[in-house]
């Protein structure tokens, strides 16, 4: 749980007008001792939010549209299938995760199917189906 702004200058203030100590804050505030710490290493006017990693991500528009043409041509591909052929075409290795978070975005699931209703134009390497459906 994240501490509002509000909790972090008072925690701030404390310690400074009121001499207390910073395992009598962290008690008071039910908060981690490191948390106090952290808090009380910021200046007083730094306290709010900081910003993410700003990462990214790997899967953009041109990824994004790779994997929902691979998705529907071999829909009964793997996840690490799904990032090979990324990887291939776009040249941007991607890991499964993010092959599945993107198919949700999508609002596309993996779900099993019958063996015998296999795309038998898939590759021979894989032995359990799946079938990638549109919700």
């Amino acid at each position: 749980m994240q501490l509002s702004l509000e909790a972090r200058q008072r925690i701030h203030e404390r310690y400074e007008r009121q001499s207390v100590s910073q395992r009598q804050l962290a008690e008071d505030f039910q908060v981690s001792l490191s948390t106090v710490k952290r808090i009380l290493k910021r200046s007083k006017d730094d306290l709010g939010r900081r910003a993410g990693s700003g990462n990214p991500g790997k899967i953009h528009e041109r990824e994004r549209q790779c994997l929902a043409e691979y998705a529907q041509q071999y829909p009964d591909a793997f996840l690490r299938e799904y990032a090979d052929e990324i990887e291939r075409i776009c040249g941007v290795r991607v890991t499964e995760q993010a092959v599945s978070v993107h198919l949700r975005k999508l609002k596309w699931t993996l779900k099993k199917t019958d063996p015998s209703l296999r795309n038998p134009s898939r590759s021979a390497g894989s032995n359990s189906g799946s079938t990638l459906s549109q919700s």
